[in-house]
């Protein structure tokens, strides 16, 4: 009974679809997707550097509050960073993979 239990979770861990999930705190609003080289803009939000210095090309404005950043610096979101480090490190630890 005991190996019977232990075979049926054996074969759903191995027939499992690991997908990435990335929970909204740690998805940049622009790419929908991980953040990457996360950075702040002055209005307070983050996002992936290559993602809104792209989207500061075509506008001034800040993708989520409108609000005109056009000229003002952009800042490595350390903590941000670090935060989706210690996530990453974890969800990788429990992840099932192919």
């Amino acid at each position: 009974m005991l190996m019977s239990r232990c075979i049926n979770v054996i074969y759903r861990i191995r027939s499992a679809q690991a997908s990435d999930f990335v929970p909204s705190e740690y998805m940049c609003p622009l790419t929908l997707d991980w953040f990457i080289d996360p950075v702040v803009t002055a209005s307070g939000h983050s996002y992936s550097r290559a993602a809104i210095e792209e989207w500061l090309t075509t506008s001034s404005a800040d993708p989520l509050t409108r609000t005109n950043i056009g000229g003002a610096p952009i800042y490595s979101n350390v903590a941000m960073k670090n935060a989706l480090d210690h996530y990453r490190l974890h969800y990788q630890r429990f992840r099932i993979l192919d």
